[in-house]
């Protein structure tokens, strides 16, 4: 196998790609692992080779760099076609609640739906949060009453990234693919979006704010959703104590813990493994209550997958790993906060090393092996069937290994 990746040499992602082939020099790859910015040209590509015109493509790639050929045995790429439908905040608030069950809480999309947001009754101290709809890392965040909200986003300008439109266009142009800067500023102008949602007071460990990031592989949408939940994920917590005056703590995103300076990375201080986390609530809240929160979560997320499945183009080497951002609240019902297309793969301590390779390995064989799992295999198990693993258990990898 030849992959094609931006990752850096000592990331997880490179290193157990490596175990399976040899990094790709030019345009000839098979299996292409892209970030945020590349997934566009990379899916469109894919899509010209599914309707036939690979041989136009070809001859394009060939009088830009006669030498370099492009892999066109239906190479795989880590991400679905329409992804954004699911992982978009803006989308997937639209799509979530089409549904009665939603799973997440009440959702309004600025700038267009401000007005409506402004007549909107709430108790006077009802705290939203104020989210843009394609930014990552915790970036552009605002919690505060409605009055609040409405005076923040009255100085939001929604400008484009100048710096992603080139990343996209120079990216097409190596592909040998043709595209107008007016079609990718108009998709980045359509993601320059917020998303206002009602506040959700949280459970808390020991006075601190926590939630999950769980990973979750998808095969395919069509005809039914085939998806698989890592058994280790992590929890994250704030590493301040809850309160509303401060943001730092009520947000757990890794990125923004990195600047407290109560952060140390070597300990690892801002997360915890999913097993120890739900021992822990096991102590707590009986096990009993804590299956149940485990049941709600893999429900909420395969019924997430469900709702969008009638707009995801299904492409049988198209997947995708993503990255679940759970909330647990303090009335124990369970909330989906985000879906992340690129979840960060980066390690800072042994632990959370060893628990991304071993699930991006289990991931890749599912994927390059295209094994039917049943029920589970290695720390994955198949969502939307009765098991008797659940995330955060711990599971004999000998005996999931087939």
């Amino acid at each position: 196998m030849k992959f094609w990746t931006v990752s850096k040499f000592n990331t997880p992602i490179y290193k157990v790609l490596s175990r399976f082939g040899d990094e790709s020099v030019g345009n000839d790859f098979d299996f292409v692992w892209a970030s945020r910015i590349e997934i566009y040209p990379f899916t469109k590509l894919q899509e010209l080779i599914e309707s036939h015109q690979q041989q136009t493509v070809s001859q394009n790639i060939n009088a830009n760099k006669p030498n370099q050929t492009i892999g066109f045995n239906d190479f795989y790429i880590n991400h679905f076609t329409d992804h954004l439908e699911l992982t978009q905040k803006d989308l997937f608030a639209a799509n979530m609640q089409r549904f009665e069950k939603s799973h997440i809480s009440k959702t309004l999309i600025a700038p267009e739906q401000i007005n409506q947001f402004a007549e909107f009754e709430d108790e006077c101290e009802q705290r939203w949060i104020a989210k843009p709809a394609s930014l990552y890392h915790g970036k552009g965040i605002f919690i505060g009453t409605k009055a609040e909200i409405i005076e923040f986003l009255s100085h939001i300008q929604y400008k484009v990234n100048p710096n992603q439109i080139e990343g996209e266009f120079d990216l097409f142009h190596h592909l040998g693919l043709e595209i107008d800067k007016n079609e990718l500023i108009q998709r980045a102008q359509i993601a320059q979006k917020y998303v206002i949602q009602k506040y959700i007071e949280p459970l808390l460990i020991n006075k601190h704010k926590f939630d999950l990031r769980l990973y979750v592989l998808v095969r395919e949408f069509q005809p039914e959703v085939k998806a698989y939940i890592c058994n280790e994920g992590f929890a994250r917590f704030a590493l301040n104590r809850y309160d509303h005056e401060h943001l730092e703590s009520q947000l757990t995103n890794i990125a923004i813990q990195k600047n407290n300076d109560n952060y140390d990375a070597s300990l690892d201080g801002a997360k915890l493994d999913a097993c120890s986390l739900f021992q822990i609530l096991k102590m707590r809240l009986g096990k009993q209550k804590t299956r149940q929160i485990q049941l709600d979560i893999e429900k909420a997320i395969f019924d997430s997958l469900n709702h969008v499945a009638d707009k995801i183009f299904n492409h049988p080497r198209q997947f995708e790993i993503y990255g679940y951002d759970v909330l647990i609240g303090q009335d124990l019902q369970v909330y989906i906060c985000e879906v992340n297309a690129c979840p960060n793969m980066s390690s800072d301590t042994e632990d959370d090393k060893i628990i991304k390779e071993r699930m991006l390995s289990d991931a890749l064989r599912m994927v390059l092996d295209d094994l039917d799992i049943k029920e589970s295999y290695g720390c994955f198990h198949k969502l939307g069937i009765e098991s008797n693993i659940l995330i955060g258990d711990k599971v004999d990898r000998a005996q999931a290994l087939f």
